[in-house]
């Protein structure tokens, strides 16, 4: 009974961390939390897409960078339940960031299961300095405390991020897949089930989720083997379930964002290539030590690796502020000691972990930042999310590994050793040390200085147009910055109806690389033309700037930081 109280204690603990003041922190949406949420909005009040689809299965067009569909879809009851506001969107996120908590516990306790099952087997009453029955429920607690005040899990839950949710699937698939080779093949179709949901999640799991259940099947083939009937009929339905996603990865649309963001489209690399080989004089040893290809593997075989950079991990985390706290790894440095000691641990023949465990924990590390290698932008704490919750089991097997060497001052009903105690409690003092750091340059810092990236002052933008507006016949915003029409559709809560008929009609243009430009809807046009055309009863917004000769000042519309983004002008 403690395990759940303690089980409990730390997902509540969890839950005020991603949960507590959502929708102000961070300060603001961002343009792709703004679409995924009016996007489910119009789904809500419509059952269309922004574009007109009827539900879409496959993608959802938005911008033109086609995003997955599963994330706007849990957002659909949060509107409907919290209203079209920051904190319904960033809710799905959140929840998913909670609940791996509780299934961290779980896959834990499963991971250590087999080892656990042959110690009770060949149990004889004494002590065995390698593995104890009981330490796996301290492991199990100490993996979901470690994921509970995680930076890089509470960080990626607080913003509407679907990769969020793509980790909790993700995660899910690996622990009913442990499920089905212990208990039942019959988990088998749920493994398979939440892995092709995460696909539907986010992009880069349209290549892990293959990736992993080919892993899984190879390490554990002659459990596939015996139950070898529900994993035909698993995988033929889930092949079924993905084949609307199958039709838009063939599409040019789905091959345009993957083009977008990949290294292999990266010319300066062939450039590169040719020029070497037209150096050495196109011979036949030049042509292959200087192929596109071998070029190619070493540029990915880079960007791989920097996702395994203790630098990135423990000290400066993603470049990106949106993704990660500047100065704050995507873990905390009091956990790198023992993320060491627990690799190691995982080394050795003689471990807290079973051989198969093992590899299936060791792949799951090295494979989920393969996609993120492809990726231009690296490292990407984003597109490698779904390595979570395998550091901080590995944290949790070192530490353990480390009192073992002690003795074990957390098993019930034995005297704990001194030194043990004190090692453990100085730990525990140091990870709330840092947790509280973390919070108060969060809490204290963050939300002020990196307001501009959050672009914040939309919303007093539209609220000041939403008072201030109304007489006048059309409104011209700049859409310099970010995509304007998005905000103003999501704060003004416009009719997704109406909205669709006049992007119909001609509010709605593509570019040649596939995006889409929304030219105007009702009064707003996004974009400012020759201000010599503009009539007194038309309004202006621009970048802060002078106001030109002959316009009137309204007002500056500024970030919650002060910092001026926007000048509302009228013709005198």
């Amino acid at each position: 009974m403690n395990k759940i109280k303690w089980l409990i204690a730390i997902t509540i603990l969890g839950s005020l961390l991603r949960f507590w003041g959502l929708g102000k922190n961070p300060p603001g949406l961002y343009w792709d939390e703004v679409s995924l949420g009016w996007n489910a909005y119009s789904v809500l009040k419509t059952g269309f897409d922004e574009h007109g689809r009827f539900l879409p299965i496959d993608t959802f067009f938005a911008f033109g960078d086609y995003k997955p569909p599963l994330y706007i879809y849990a957002v659909v009851p949060s509107i409907w339940i919290f209203g079209l506001n920051e904190f319904a969107v960033r809710f799905p996120s959140a929840l998913a960031g909670t609940l791996l908590i509780i299934v961290t516990y779980l896959l834990t306790k499963e991971l250590m299961g087999q080892k656990k099952r042959l110690a009770l087997k060949n149990f004889d009453h004494q002590e065995d300095s390698t593995f104890n029955v009981q330490r796996t429920t301290h492991i199990a607690l100490i993996s979901a405390f470690l994921i509970a005040i995680s930076p890089w899990s509470i960080t990626l839950s607080r913003v509407g991020f679907e990769s969020n949710l793509a980790v909790l699937l993700n995660a899910l698939g690996f622990l009913f897949f442990l499920y089905a080779i212990r208990k039942s093949p019959k988990w088998l179709a749920l493994s398979v089930f939440s892995f092709i949901l995460a696909a539907y999640t986010f992009n880069a799991n349209r290549l892990l989720s293959p990736i992993f259940l080919a892993t899984l099947t190879i390490i554990y083939f002659r459990k596939a083997i015996i139950n070898w009937k529900w994993w035909v009929v698993s995988v033929f339905v889930g092949i079924i379930l993905a084949m609307p996603m199958f039709g838009h990865l063939r599409s040019p649309e789905g091959k345009l964002r993957w083009n977008e963001v990949n290294i292999f489209s990266n010319l300066e690399v062939i450039k590169e290539s040719n020029s070497r080989i037209e150096v050495d004089g196109n011979t036949l040893i030049g042509r292959i030590f200087h192929h596109r290809y071998l070029s190619y593997a070493r540029l990915f075989l880079g960007h791989y690796l920097e996702h395994f950079d203790l630098k990135y991990l423990f000290i400066q985390g993603d470049r990106n502020p949106r993704i990660n706290i500047p100065d704050i790894g995507q873990m905390y440095l009091v956990e790198l000691p023992f993320f060491i000691l627990g690799l190691i641990s995982l080394m050795k023949p003689m471990s807290l972990m079973a051989t198969k465990e093992k590899l299936t924990l060791i792949f799951w590390f090295l494979l989920a930042a393969v996609p993120a290698g492809m990726a231009r932008e690296t490292p990407h704490a984003l597109r490698s999310a779904s390595t979570l919750p395998v550091p901080q089991i590995i944290i949790a097997l070192g530490l353990m590994k480390l009192l073992s060497l002690r003795g074990d001052p957390i098993k019930s009903g034995r005297r704990s050793n001194l030194i043990s105690k004190l090692l453990l409690t100085s730990y525990f003092l140091l990870l709330t040390f840092s947790l509280l750091y973390f919070q108060f340059i969060y809490w204290r810092y963050y939300q002020n200085e990196w307001a501009g990236e959050w672009l914040t002052s939309y919303k007093n933008l539209i609220s000041y147009l939403r008072e201030t507006g109304g007489p006048y016949r059309t409104i011209y915003v700049t859409s310099d910055l970010g995509r304007p029409y998005v905000y103003f559709l999501f704060y003004n809560q416009y009719d997704p109806k109406k909205y669709i008929q006049e992007a119909k009609d001609g509010g709605r243009t593509g570019d040649v690389f596939g995006f889409y430009n929304v030219n105007y809807f009702n009064k707003y046009k996004f974009y400012v033309p020759d201000l010599a055309t503009i009539a007194p009863d038309e309004l202006v917004v621009t970048r802060v700037d002078n106001p030109p000769s002959g316009f009137e000042l309204l007002k500056t519309i500024s970030d919650i930081n002060g910092y001026p983004q926007f000048n509302v002008i009228k013709k005198q």
